[in-house]
């Protein structure tokens, strides 16, 4: 009975003796990355962490593999500035709907060696996409290429859109309480004092990442001005589906600056598949998460129906091999 208590818990964390050695651990056990032919549906996947090579230096993220087939459509998943909420409430309900979910942490943030800057944050999350194409990916954790919808939470949002701008191949795109830093930077929304007034507002989240601080961060984004203005990709954007989510009572990104002259510019490209809505909560949506998860799952089932399941039957572990999970001694 004590072997079939701990066996059940092998899908939740496959890399359970080093969930806390985000360095250490590259890849699921071999066995569990071995091609999984005829075994019954309904099987569960696991979670493991990778490291992702990105300019000489390395990002680490948590993979979240699907159950049951072999090859799945794959969310790349974004959290926000500084990341106390990874959204992974989220990133288990897409993968009990059939997807696999990749939640990475950029250069400088929580465990990941290197320095926070938004300009490396923006090329982490394209090396992420780079690395969910490449054979290891595919052959490793269950990744089908074929269907990459990429999805943020404020900062990531706003690099969930910037990624998917960038990248014909990405399917779709999801901005949840995105903050668009041109809007802030330039433009009407900008105002005397924004540096000042950005490295002041800042300052506290930065102190949690390496290499960064409210000033300088403040000062990238200033210089940066339109270039990140989501309104300027309005026209990449509208060529695929788009799911962008506002929260009414948001005071990081308000509705009326980060969302609604988003749409009008997305509307303005003859944009057809956006769909937007605004809940009645904050920006972490604290308060409507069960709701968050449920639209997002929905959106995902009804823009790619028939891409959740390809491939063959993953079966469960063995005895010896679910053994291998649990701590020793």
């Amino acid at each position: 009975m004590r072997f079939r208590r701990r066996a059940r818990t092998w899908g939740r964390g496959i890399v359970l003796a080093c969930a806390l050695q985000l360095a250490g651990c590259a890849a699921a056990p071999a066995w569990a990355a071995q091609p999984c032919v005829g075994a019954p549906a309904g099987v569960p996947g696991w979670v493991s962490v990778v490291r992702i090579g990105v300019a000489r230096e390395w990002i680490g993220a948590r993979f979240f593999r699907a159950g049951g087939s072999n090859s799945h459509p794959t969310l790349l998943l974004l959290h926000g500035f500084p990341g106390a909420e990874l959204n992974l409430d989220l990133a288990h309900a897409v993968r009990r709907a059939g997807w696999n979910v990749i939640v990475p942490h950029y250069r400088g943030a929580w465990g990941t060696p290197g320095n926070f800057t938004w300009r490396h944050a923006i090329a982490d999350a394209k090396a992420v996409l780079a690395w969910l194409r490449t054979p290891e990916a595919a052959a490793d954790y269950g990744v089908d290429a074929r269907t990459l919808v990429v999805a943020g939470h404020s900062l990531g949002g706003f690099l969930a859109l910037t990624a998917a701008a960038g990248d014909a191949d990405v399917r779709g795109a999801v901005s949840l309480a995105g903050f668009n830093f041109g809007a802030v930077t330039a433009g009407p929304g900008a105002r005397p004092g924004t540096e000042q007034q950005l490295a002041a507002l800042w300052q506290e989240s930065a102190q949690w990442l390496s290499g960064a601080s409210g000033a300088a961060l403040a000062r990238e984004a200033v210089q940066a001005g339109a270039q990140w203005d989501l309104r300027r990709l309005a026209v990449p954007l509208a060529r695929r589906p788009l799911l962008l989510v506002a929260a009414r009572y948001d005071q990081v990104a308000p509705p009326v600056l980060h969302h609604e002259r988003l749409l009008q510019s997305l509307r303005a490209a003859h944009a057809r598949t956006v769909e937007d809505v605004v809940l009645d909560t904050d920006h972490g949506f604290i308060d409507a998460r069960t709701g968050l998860a449920e639209r997002l799952v929905g959106w995902l089932q009804a823009k790619f129906p028939g891409d959740t399941h390809r491939g063959g039957r993953c079966g469960a572990p063995t005895r010896a091999q679910a053994a291998e999970l649990l701590p020793q001694g």
